[in-house]
Protein backbone atom coordinates (compact mmCIF):
# COMPACT_ATOMS: atom_id res chain seq x y z
CA UNK A 1 0.00 0.00 0.00
CA UNK A 2 1.02 3.28 -0.62
CA UNK A 3 0.71 6.13 2.11
CA UNK A 4 -1.24 9.34 0.40
CA UNK A 5 -1.29 12.70 2.03
CA UNK A 6 -3.95 14.41 1.31
CA UNK A 7 -3.22 16.99 -0.94
CA UNK A 8 -2.94 20.77 0.86
CA UNK A 9 -3.02 24.14 -0.48
CA UNK A 10 -1.38 27.60 0.27
CA UNK A 11 -4.90 28.56 0.15
CA UNK A 12 -8.57 27.33 1.17
CA UNK A 13 -9.20 24.87 -0.73
CA UNK A 14 -11.13 24.99 -3.57
CA UNK A 15 -14.80 23.51 -4.06
CA UNK A 16 -16.44 21.93 -6.47
CA UNK A 17 -18.06 24.51 -8.93
CA UNK A 18 -20.07 23.69 -11.41
CA UNK A 19 -21.41 27.76 -12.75
CA UNK A 20 -18.06 29.42 -14.53
CA UNK A 21 -16.95 32.92 -13.84
CA UNK A 22 -19.31 34.66 -16.13
CA UNK A 23 -21.66 32.43 -15.61
CA UNK A 24 -21.58 30.55 -17.85
CA UNK A 25 -20.24 26.56 -18.38
CA UNK A 26 -16.51 26.24 -19.16
CA UNK A 27 -16.28 24.78 -22.40
CA UNK A 28 -12.98 22.87 -23.56
CA UNK A 29 -11.95 23.08 -27.19
CA UNK A 30 -10.13 20.17 -29.12
CA UNK A 31 -7.00 22.88 -29.17
CA UNK A 32 -5.34 23.78 -26.15
CA UNK A 33 -7.48 26.50 -25.17
CA UNK A 34 -10.78 26.46 -22.95
CA UNK A 35 -13.26 29.08 -22.76
CA UNK A 36 -14.27 30.42 -19.21
CA UNK A 37 -16.68 32.70 -19.73
CA UNK A 38 -16.65 34.90 -22.50
CA UNK A 39 -13.06 34.63 -22.77
CA UNK A 40 -10.32 31.91 -24.13
CA UNK A 41 -7.53 30.55 -22.75
CA UNK A 42 -4.50 28.40 -23.20
CA UNK A 43 -4.23 25.54 -21.20
CA UNK A 44 -1.98 22.49 -20.94
CA UNK A 45 -3.92 19.12 -20.63
CA UNK A 46 -4.44 15.61 -20.42
CA UNK A 47 -6.79 13.38 -22.29
CA UNK A 48 -7.17 10.40 -20.03
CA UNK A 49 -8.23 6.83 -21.24
CA UNK A 50 -9.84 3.99 -19.90
CA UNK A 51 -6.70 1.22 -20.21
CA UNK A 52 -9.07 -2.16 -21.16
CA UNK A 53 -11.40 -0.41 -24.20
CA UNK A 54 -9.68 2.86 -24.86
CA UNK A 55 -12.95 5.02 -23.79
CA UNK A 56 -12.52 8.76 -23.22
CA UNK A 57 -12.85 9.46 -19.63
CA UNK A 58 -11.80 12.81 -19.14
CA UNK A 59 -9.81 15.79 -19.46
CA UNK A 60 -7.50 17.60 -16.84
CA UNK A 61 -5.43 20.42 -17.10
CA UNK A 62 -4.77 23.88 -15.90
CA UNK A 63 -4.73 27.60 -16.90
CA UNK A 64 -1.65 29.92 -15.93
CA UNK A 65 -3.22 32.15 -13.27
CA UNK A 66 -1.23 34.92 -14.95
CA UNK A 67 -3.38 34.81 -17.81
CA UNK A 68 -6.49 35.83 -15.87
CA UNK A 69 -7.32 39.80 -16.52
CA UNK A 70 -7.64 41.45 -12.98
CA UNK A 71 -12.01 41.14 -13.91
CA UNK A 72 -11.86 37.81 -13.97
CA UNK A 73 -8.95 37.22 -10.86
CA UNK A 74 -11.55 38.90 -8.78
CA UNK A 75 -14.13 36.43 -10.10
CA UNK A 76 -12.47 33.53 -9.39
CA UNK A 77 -11.04 35.08 -6.28
CA UNK A 78 -14.70 35.13 -4.92
CA UNK A 79 -16.05 32.42 -5.86
CA UNK A 80 -13.42 30.28 -5.20
CA UNK A 81 -13.17 31.47 -1.43
CA UNK A 82 -9.25 32.58 -2.35
CA UNK A 83 -7.44 34.17 0.39
CA UNK A 84 -4.25 34.95 -1.10
CA UNK A 85 -3.85 35.30 -4.48
CA UNK A 86 -0.50 36.15 -5.19
CA UNK A 87 0.45 32.60 -3.95
CA UNK A 88 -1.72 31.06 -7.20
CA UNK A 89 0.09 29.67 -10.03
CA UNK A 90 -2.30 27.67 -11.71
CA UNK A 91 -5.68 26.66 -11.66
CA UNK A 92 -6.92 23.22 -12.26
CA UNK A 93 -10.00 22.35 -14.33
CA UNK A 94 -11.61 18.93 -14.72
CA UNK A 95 -14.14 17.94 -17.53
CA UNK A 96 -15.52 14.45 -17.38
CA UNK A 97 -16.68 12.93 -20.71
CA UNK A 98 -20.39 12.83 -19.57
CA UNK A 99 -20.79 16.07 -17.90
CA UNK A 100 -20.61 19.53 -19.60
CA UNK A 101 -19.85 21.04 -16.11
CA UNK A 102 -16.41 21.90 -14.77
CA UNK A 103 -14.76 20.85 -11.92
CA UNK A 104 -11.83 23.59 -10.60
CA UNK A 105 -9.26 22.35 -8.26
CA UNK A 106 -5.91 23.16 -7.14
CA UNK A 107 -2.92 22.62 -9.82
CA UNK A 108 0.36 21.40 -8.27
CA UNK A 109 3.70 19.74 -9.69
CA UNK A 110 5.25 18.11 -7.21
CA UNK A 111 8.42 16.50 -8.03
CA UNK A 112 7.94 15.29 -11.66
CA UNK A 113 3.81 13.91 -10.75
CA UNK A 114 1.09 16.83 -12.01
CA UNK A 115 -1.14 17.05 -8.81
CA UNK A 116 -4.95 17.81 -8.85
CA UNK A 117 -6.85 18.22 -5.69
CA UNK A 118 -10.27 19.15 -4.85
CA UNK A 119 -12.29 18.30 -2.51
CA UNK A 120 -11.70 15.13 -1.10
CA UNK A 121 -10.28 13.63 -4.25
CA UNK A 122 -7.38 13.61 -6.53
CA UNK A 123 -6.21 13.04 -9.65
CA UNK A 124 -2.50 12.03 -10.27
CA UNK A 125 -0.65 11.80 -13.92
CA UNK A 126 3.04 10.38 -13.34
CA UNK A 127 5.48 11.19 -16.28
CA UNK A 128 4.74 7.99 -18.41
CA UNK A 129 1.13 8.59 -18.37
CA UNK A 130 -0.18 6.64 -15.60
CA UNK A 131 -3.39 8.18 -14.28
CA UNK A 132 -4.29 7.74 -10.77
CA UNK A 133 -7.65 8.59 -9.02
CA UNK A 134 -7.42 8.93 -5.26
CA UNK A 135 -10.74 9.29 -2.84
CA UNK A 136 -10.13 10.49 0.68
CA UNK A 137 -13.39 10.11 1.96
CA UNK A 138 -13.74 8.83 5.59
CA UNK A 139 -9.79 8.34 5.19
CA UNK A 140 -7.91 10.13 8.09
CA UNK A 141 -5.16 12.15 8.18
CA UNK A 142 -1.75 10.51 6.95
CA UNK A 143 -4.10 7.42 6.80
CA UNK A 144 -3.10 4.69 3.90
CA UNK A 145 -5.10 4.61 0.51
CA UNK A 146 -4.29 3.51 -3.15
CA UNK A 147 -5.73 5.49 -5.68
CA UNK A 148 -9.73 3.90 -6.87
CA UNK A 149 -9.00 4.03 -10.72
CA UNK A 150 -6.47 4.14 -12.75
CA UNK A 151 -5.98 5.79 -16.71
CA UNK A 152 -3.44 6.34 -19.39
CA UNK A 153 -3.33 9.83 -19.67
CA UNK A 154 -1.91 11.36 -22.98
CA UNK A 155 -1.07 15.14 -23.11
CA UNK A 156 -1.87 17.30 -25.69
Amino acid sequence: MKTVMKLKTIYQAVVLITLSVGGSTPAMSSSSTVSIGDRVYNWSKWDCYDYINDKHLLSIGYVRWLEFNEIDKKKFISRLKIDDNDNMSEIGILFLSNSKSAIYSDYFLRGVKHSWSWDDYAITIKPDGTGNYYDFTGVIEGGKIESSDSYKCIER
